[in-house]
């Protein structure tokens, strides 16, 4: 059995899922070589196990951008740095302002000139990234510029990297940090979080302007690619037969959009 398939071409995942949680919670899938882990709660305890061993990304032939990018995402085999950067990540999410999602959604409606709507490359793929670009005041052009390029960036965590790839990756990495940093150096608290990072880890302001950097672009990636999944699968649950979810009740839309949200 192989585990690796798209969502998008399954009649329901979630049945998939439900049958491997049950029958084969960690499976070795022998066409793909690979360890497959379906239960959170051996996840969790795989990560959190001292003996577990995370391998680092990839980085042969990243250029400096983009190695500043994947050495200062937070993750679990960063060590003490992944706490600096998961702090880092933190406090950055807490200075997002609150954006209005309607208007952004009407204007990728507006977008679209066909009278059916791929919900996926419309919506999915652009409303999550939107929205943190906008909580952080960037303007129109470094919004679209950074959306529309996001997608060669989630590439960088991956462990092994195609030449085309590294490409890619390079020319997006490069043009998108320098965007964000021309950025971020408006921003009312950048100054102080710099002067914070720095002091309380004893690293210098240099390296903590890469931290700061790099996690903000590590946001819009986990907007890009948690985002997508999370609105797909939503869209997945509305029109589920098995869930059966009445399209007429207006209170149970609505909970479904806050849920969401």
């Amino acid at each position: 059995m192989s585990t690796l398939f798209l969502q998008s071409e399954t009649k329901n995942p979630y049945l998939f899922y439900q049958k491997n949680i049950a029958e084969n919670p960690v499976y070795w899938d022998e066409p793909n070589k690979i360890w497959t882990v379906y239960s959170y709660e051996y996840c969790l305890e795989i990560l959190n196990h001292r003996n577990a061993h995370i391998p680092a990304v990839s980085e042969n032939n990243l250029n400096e951008y983009a190695l500043k990018i994947s050495r200062n995402l937070a993750r679990l085999s960063n060590g003490v740095h992944h706490e600096i950067a998961r702090e880092t990540a933190t406090v950055l999410f807490s200075f997002m302002k609150s954006v209005g999602v309607y208007s952004i959604l009407s204007e990728l409606f507006l977008e679209n000139t066909s009278t059916e709507i791929d919900w996926v490359e419309l919506i999915c793929k652009k409303l999550p990234i939107l929205a943190v670009l906008k909580s952080f005041d960037f303007n129109d052009n470094d919004s679209l510029f950074i959306s529309e390029n996001i997608f060669q960036l989630i590439k960088i965590m991956q462990p092994i990297k195609k030449s085309e790839d590294i490409e890619f990756i390079n020319i997006a990495s490069k043009e998108v940090f320098l965007v964000v940093e021309n950025h971020i150096r408006t921003l009312s608290f950048y100054e102080n979080l710099i002067t914070t990072i720095s002091t309380k880890h004893g690293i210098s302001e240099e390296e903590a302007k890469s931290m700061l950097i790099s996690n903000l672009i590590g946001l819009f990636i986990q907007s890009y690619d948690a985002g997508r999944g999370l609105l797909s699968n939503t869209l997945l649950n509305y029109f589920s037969e098995e869930i059966k979810f009445d399209k007429t009740d207006k209170t149970q839309i609505q909970k479904l959009v806050n849920i969401t949200i």
